[in-house]
């Protein structure tokens, strides 16, 4: 995705921001993997913000890799991993469909016990990446794909349709996003299916903000995503600047006197203003996808 490719994308900000997934999303992943951990990619990791949590909660996996088309988000993980020092994991800059870091012994060998595409397959060409998948990956090897979109405060449905308005209106930051895979990712990703003649044992599964207002998340099978966090209005506004849509927006109003997220940040505290200082729970829409190579 170009926007992240650039230069001046502020990568740190991002990964500062972003949520993280839960470690129960991990132990999910680890009860459906079958058979040897000995080697895991994981593609469009971005600064590393699953990489690093695939590394510090599933210890048994003895090789990790990231990967991303980004340099500019392989020198920010490649700094983390300086700092954190994890013996396991290292980056390399390659697309989603690119297996050649691994050598040419290696390469489209099914020698991957693991590959996994966290908030990311939504700007792949799709059938591509499970092609290339299946032909690193060995049999029975564990696909995974998963994302979040679209957070709304749960206990506020009345900020439902400004929270939503500052995304995707028309007069806000909605002509700024790349498509389609901005449409496909708040879709979540209901037409991307895993090739069923390539991978079995398939779990497709989604989780919304409305199954928090209905309080059944707990009574959900197979086990949903969860990702949520309480957060104020404004970090939750430094999450918004993480965006690539937002990036854009700056780049296209360099002459702009206000900020468009200030603005809209003016106006949710006008409505209720205790957002201000008292962090409230926000939920993402989230999905996962599994499969067992064939």
């Amino acid at each position: 995705m170009s926007v992240y490719s650039a230069k001046d994308f502020d990568s740190r900000n991002y990964n500062d921001n972003r949520p993280t997934y839960p470690d129960e999303f991990y132990e999910i992943l680890m009860d459906y993997h079958q058979g040897p951990r000995s080697l895991a990619i994981d593609v469009g990791c971005g600064p590393g913000t699953a990489t690093f949590h695939l590394a510090s909660e599933i210890k048994s996996i003895d090789c990790i890799i990231g990967t991303d088309a980004s340099s500019t988000m392989i020198d920010t993980a490649r700094q983390l991993q300086n700092a954190q020092k994890v013996g396991n994991l290292s980056f390399e800059v390659s697309p989603c469909e690119k297996f050649e870091f691994l050598g040419p012994e290696r390469t489209n060998s099914h020698s991957c016990d693991l590959i996994t595409a966290a908030e990311c397959a939504h700007w792949f060409n799709f059938e591509d990446f499970q092609d290339s998948a299946w032909k690193n990956m060995r049999r029975d090897g564990t696909i995974a794909v998963w994302g979040y979109s679209d957070a709304l405060f749960v206990n506020y449905p009345d900020l439902d349709d400004m929270m939503n308005g500052i995304t995707y209106n028309s007069d806000k930051l909605g002509p700024y996003w790349q498509q389609p895979g901005r449409n496909i990712l708040r879709g979540m990703y209901s037409e991307r299916k895993l090739d069923p003649t390539k991978f079995k044992d398939i779990q497709d599964v989604s989780l919304h903000v409305s199954d928090y207002r209905t309080g059944n998340i707990d009574t959900l099978n197979p086990r949903p995503l969860k990702v949520c966090k309480k957060q104020t209005i404004i970090q939750y506004a430094n999450y918004i600047k993480s965006w690539s849509a937002y990036h854009s927006w700056k780049k296209d109003q360099e002459n702009e006197d206000s900020d468009i997220v200030d603005d809209w940040v003016h106006k949710v505290l006008q409505v209720h203003p205790e957002l201000a200082h008292e962090p409230q729970l926000i939920a993402w829409n989230t999905f996962y996808k599994f499969g067992r190579r064939l």
